[in-house]
């Protein structure tokens, strides 16, 4: 696992592991350091899901700047601007495809300044708890550059074309409480209110029957790819199948029993 010299601090108890950008000096910036430790932590978090240490992926931030995106100093200090970049952003991509395709619910909590792939990265997680000071631009074409780290993907699926043209070609700075508006965060908190909701939230999300929850986020990622007919089709076979699961047959009997289930 990594420590804050990678840019990326890692932490790991009760079902929980937690990836915390720590690079205030440089706005949380991607250098090729940093992208490695967050591919590590992905491929990481990834294994754990699969064995059932952990139930659970937060990554959020310290500092002034949930992220910037691409360090854009480290890539001029390089022998080749652009070998360097695309470095960095195959390696954040080869993490983002890994921690979207997680079977447990990835929790992204922003604090702050959100911009280029700090964008796209915020978007990847399942839900998004942002701080009522939080503020997201696109950022790219300032430097003549375009989108990365999944942001046009991600703001085209939640926002519509449309919108997301309009975000991304306006470069203008848009608050938490419009990206809320706009399906890009799941929930605007109080600046001081944040840790202990994503805390709490968390907490729950560690405890919550695994089986039910992988095929919960299954079910919504494939909506948008699929038939009325198909989603209908496989959410009655996943259905019956977990209330047979030790989990659903738990489920059921606290229910008729009138009390808190305990799920495996």
């Amino acid at each position: 696992m990594n420590d804050a010299s990678s840019g990326l601090r890692t932490k790991n108890s009760d079902r929980i592991s937690i990836a915390t950008l720590c690079r205030p000096d440089g706005a949380n910036g991607l250098d090729r350091t940093t992208a490695e430790a967050l591919c590590d932590w992905a491929r990481y978090v990834s294994d754990a899901a699969q064995a059932g240490s952990v139930r659970v992926a937060v990554l959020r931030n310290e500092g002034f700047a949930f992220s910037v995106g691409g360090d854009l100093r480290s890539f001029a200090a390089a022998e080749d601007f652009a070998d360097e970049l695309r470095y960095v952003a195959t390696r954040l991509h080869d993490a983002l495809r890994i921690l979207t395709a997680l079977p447990i619910p990835l929790v992204v909590a922003v604090d702050g300044v959100v911009a280029g792939a700090g964008v796209g990265i915020a978007m990847a997680g399942d839900v998004v708890l942002a701080s009522d000071s939080s503020k997201f631009r696109m950022a790219y074409l300032a430097v003549g550059f375009s989108p990365d780290g999944g942001g046009s993907w991600q703001l085209a699926r939640r926002l519509g074309h449309a919108r997301a043209a309009e975000f991304a070609l306006s470069n203008r700075v848009m608050g938490a409480d419009e990206a809320l508006s706009l399906g890009m965060v799941s929930r605007v908190v109080l600046a001081d209110e944040l840790a202990t909701m994503v805390d709490e939230f968390v907490m729950q999300l560690a405890h919550a029957p695994k089986e039910a929850v992988a095929e919960t986020l299954r079910l919504l990622r494939s909506a948008h790819s699929r038939s009325l007919d198909e989603q209908l089709d496989d959410e009655v076979d996943s259905v019956a199948r977990l209330s047979q699961s030790p989990d659903g047959i738990e489920g059921v009997a606290a229910f008729f029993g009138k009390r808190q289930p305990i799920f495996f």
